[in-house]
């Protein structure tokens, strides 16, 4: 996001996908402050998937905001959207994202090789997926 006109049609696409049922996504406010965003993204309804992605400011990094916010968005697939199945694609050198699922009772499934491009190089993810009849959050 480095210009005002990405933010403001990231924005406006953002909107647009909620209003038709692709995505719902969600900021992270502590203290008044926005400190990170979650959602439910790439929303499949034929075939009851959703993927959860996240972020969130470094310095509230490790204090199980982002575990927490999972929790809540994993029982809104599984109780409003009626998914069956949520994916989470962690960097595979991220390890403290790849902690999240992991701590959430995600299985871990795959390696999607060469899965993102992030800073002009492509970047391995970790598939990581939570099915509705596993949840034992």
């Amino acid at each position: 996001m480095q210009t005002v006109e990405f933010v403001e049609n990231f924005v406006k696409g953002t909107i647009q996908r909620n209003l038709d049922g692709n995505e719902y996504a969600f900021v992270i406010i502590e203290n008044g402050i926005i400190v990170g965003r979650i959602g439910v993204y790439k929303i499949d309804l034929q075939n009851k998937i959703g993927e959860i992605g996240y972020w969130i400011i470094e310095d509230k990094q490790g204090k199980g905001i982002i575990t927490k916010s999972c929790q809540v968005i994993i029982e809104f697939c599984f109780e409003e959207l009626c998914l069956n199945r949520i994916e989470i694609k962690c960097g595979s050198q991220n390890l403290k994202s790849n902690k999240i699922p992991e701590r959430l009772n995600f299985t871990f499934e795959s390696v999607i090789k060469q899965g993102e491009l992030l800073y002009d190089k492509f970047i391995d993810l970790n598939l990581y997926v939570l099915l509705k009849e596993n949840d034992t959050i």
